[in-house]
């Protein structure tokens, strides 16, 4: 289960926030798979543009591939979209290069009953 920590924590619409994420993946990590985070208006689903995806490898402490079970941290800067509503989820995907889900977390973010460690309000898919 990855733990997300963010920077700054609450999350500042229209800035970069730093997404600090550790796990251990199940399955090897190669060259060419992807992370995705992307915020979401909520509960409607629609992605709130601008959405980031890259490379994992490119964020990761370690080199790739990456043997499954080996506890690795990206540490990513993403553009923070400049309207946020209220409440909003967040998704933070990696998949491989066959389009198949190796990790998916969702955080749902209501800033009137803030919670300020977004780690405490992941449930993951």
């Amino acid at each position: 289960v990855p733990d997300v920590v963010l920077s700054p924590d609450p999350i500042i619409a229209g800035q970069n926030n730093t997404f600090t994420i550790t796990a251990e993946f199940s399955e090897d990590i190669q060259h060419n798979d992807s992370i995705y985070i992307v915020f979401i208006k909520y509960p409607t689903q629609i992605p709130i543009e601008p959405t980031f995806y890259d490379n994992i490898c490119k964020y990761l402490n370690v080199s790739c591939p990456v043997t499954a079970g080996t506890n690795i941290t990206a540490t990513i800067s993403v553009p923070v979209p400049a309207s946020l509503p209220s409440t909003y989820a967040i998704g933070i995907v990696v998949i491989n290069s066959s389009k198949q889900y190796l990790s998916c977390a969702i955080a749902i973010v209501d800033s009137s009953k803030f919670v300020n460690n977004l780690s405490l309000s992941l449930f993951y898919l």
